[in-house]
C-alpha cells in the first residue's frame, strides 16, 4: 500500500527528527557534566560579617586546609582601571573592583588554613608589570 505525504507532513516530520537529533547529544553531555560545590551567603557590608560568612561558604565547599596547608598560594584579584574610571564616585563595593576588605578576609583566611605563604597579584592595565605582593601568615 502507498502511502503519500503531504508537503506540510513531510517537513513536520523532518523538523521532528532533525530536533530529535540535536537534543539527543545535549540531554547525554548533561548527564556526565562534572558537578561542583557553591556556597553563597548574605553580608550586608563589608564590616565585621564578612570574615565568618567568608570562613562559613569556605566550610561548606570542602574547607581550604586540604587546598592550601603547606603550599604557596596566589590570589588573583580585580583591580582593573584607574580610580576615576570606576563607575564614576561610587563606592568601591558598587563597582568593578574587588573590595579590599573582601581580598583582606580571603587572605586572613588562606593564612589560617595553613598557607606557607600568599602572593596577592595582579596585572593591571596601566602599567607593563604585573602587581605582585607576598605576605607570610
Amino acid at each position: 500500500m502507498k502511502q503519500q505525504f503531504t508537503r506540510r507532513e513531510l517537513l513536520a516530520g523532518a523538523g521532528i527528527g532533525a530536533g530529535a537529533l540535536l537534543v539527543g547529544p545535549t540531554r547525554s553531555l548533561a548527564a556526565s557534566a562534572p558537578v561542583a560545590r557553591v556556597a553563597v551567603a548574605r553580608c550586608k557590608t563589608y564590616g565585621p560579617e564578612l570574615v565568618p560568612a567568608m570562613e562559613k561558604m569556605f566550610d561548606q565547599i570542602g574547607g581550604l586546609g586540604g587546598l592550601v596547608k603547606g603550599k604557596t598560594v596566589a590570589m588573583k584579584i580585580n583591580l582593573i582601571g584607574v580610580r576615576w574610571q570606576r563607575l564614576g564616585n561610587a563606592p568601591m563595593e558598587e563597582t568593578f573592583w574587588t573590595h579590599p576588605r573582601a581580598i583582606g578576609a580571603a587572605v586572613h583566611l588562606i593564612g589560617k588554613a595553613g598557607a606557607k605563604k600568599i602572593r596577592v597579584v595582579e596585572g593591571p592595565w596601566s602599567t607593563p608589570r604585573p602587581s605582585k605582593r607576598s605576605c607570610s601568615p
